[in-house]
């Protein structure tokens, strides 16, 4: 892929139809590294239109150029687990394979990884993953890296994904100024954030999370948009003190709205609904239609958190439909191998339930898989569970 500034060159020494051509496709990636992705789609799709203009046997590197900037624009206003982002990739892949370059291959892999990723489609990201660490470049190593690390997190093996992670924060120096989407030592930080709550220590994971939101302000809305929605979410992940992290989401919101960057303002809404629950307002209709914004493009990854969060919601006007919520996330669990949310839904489905045998299953349960992922936040949740019942 061209940069901007060799594009612009080509431009300068251009004629005609070629010459109008080269500077639509020069103003699409001038808007997408401004974060304008709307103008930036329009201009994209209206050099598309425009390739029977050219000489056949330049248009293949052309379209390619124009589907790998199509393919950032429509992650950002309709969702990364698109059918219509999919297409675009695959149509990208079909044509980089005539004319691309390994870098190219890299960066649509990269791609496909988070459309996999959001999908909850776990082990097709660690296939990609693994294919992205036999492409990457010594400049692309780290963010390769990343992308082996993060499935782990959503899988629950925090202890293989844990130093991965805080290699990448020790060894990588963003590029300030460099449109990315998601920078390496950011998402690193945010999932470093979470992992030190689990293990207890909210006070190192509210650190982590905030460093991330000051240097992802220095790269761009995109970045910044990320990690202040891993800040609010934190204080709800940690079921504690979730109006604290309501600046944050608000934040995020406002952010999103404006730089129409869909996907992160469905979750960001959801995790306000959720604080709105707990605050005892109603956040339920919030949370329901978010669902459905998400699920209209087939974004499956997180699901079960925010069933939990939803149950939340019914828990005290409809505990059987709270508990056949929980139940519907712990099936995802399984189905979609999300287990790093199976012991906080065993929690909360011990505490829905009357019977005090069934409580004790479900914490029992909980206290054994907290061990297992080295969750001693979760662990010490169910150890004050089962205290209870002893009383």
């Amino acid at each position: 892929m061209k940069s901007i500034q060799l594009l612009q060159q080509e431009h300068q020494n251009a004629t005609g139809q070629h010459k109008e051509f080269i500077g639509i496709e020069v103003d699409g990636w001038k808007m997408l590294h401004q974060e304008n992705y709307i103008e930036s789609n329009k201009y994209f799709n209206k050099a598309l239109q425009l390739l029977e203009t050219l000489e056949e046997k330049e248009r293949p590197s052309r379209e390619l150029s124009i589907q790998m900037g199509l393919a950032q624009t429509a992650i950002m206003h309709i969702g990364y687990s698109s059918p219509k982002v999919q297409a675009i990739y695959q149509r990208a892949m079909t044509l980089c394979d005539q004319v691309g370059t390994k870098e190219d291959q890299f960066l649509l892999y990269r791609g496909l990884w988070s459309h996999h990723l959001v999908m909850a489609d776990l082990e097709k990201a660690c296939e990609i993953g693994k294919q992205l660490c036999e492409l990457a470049s010594e400049k692309s190593a780290v963010e390769a890296l990343m992308t082996q690390a993060i499935p782990l997190c959503y899988m629950g093996k925090w202890n293989e994904a844990q130093p991965v992670l805080q290699q990448i924060v020790d060894t990588h120096v963003p590029q300030i100024g460099h449109n990315t989407m998601e920078d390496p030592k950011i998402v690193s930080l945010c999932f470093l954030a979470l992992a030190h709550t689990f293990a207890d220590n909210f006070t190192q994971g509210l650190a982590s999370a905030k460093e991330a939101v000051e240097l992802a302000k220095q790269l761009n809305v995109y970045n910044e948009v990320f990690a202040r929605l891993h800040l609010g979410g934190l204080y709800c992940f940690q079921r504690e003190n979730e109006e604290k992290g309501l600046a944050d989401l608000e934040q995020t919101i406002s952010l999103a709205e404006k730089n129409k960057i869909s996907h992160w303002l469905a979750i960001a809404k959801i995790l306000r609904g959720y604080v709105l629950i707990k605050q005892g307002k109603d956040g339920v209709t919030i949370i329901e239609q978010q669902l459905k914004s998400l699920e209209s493009n087939q974004a499956k990854l997180s699901k079960p958190l925010f069933l939990s969060y939803l149950a939340e919601g019914y828990r005290d006007k409809d505990k059987n439909k709270a508990i056949t919520l929980v139940d519907e996330a712990l099936f995802l669990v399984q189905k979609y191998k999300q287990f790093g949310y199976e012991v906080d839904l065993l929690l909360l489905k011990g505490e829905l339930l009357p019977q005090q045998q069934d409580k004790q299953t479900n914490w029992q349960k909980a206290l054994q898989i907290a061990r297992q992922q080295n969750l001693k936040l979760l662990e010490r949740r169910a150890l004050s569970y089962l205290d209870v019942l002893k009383q």
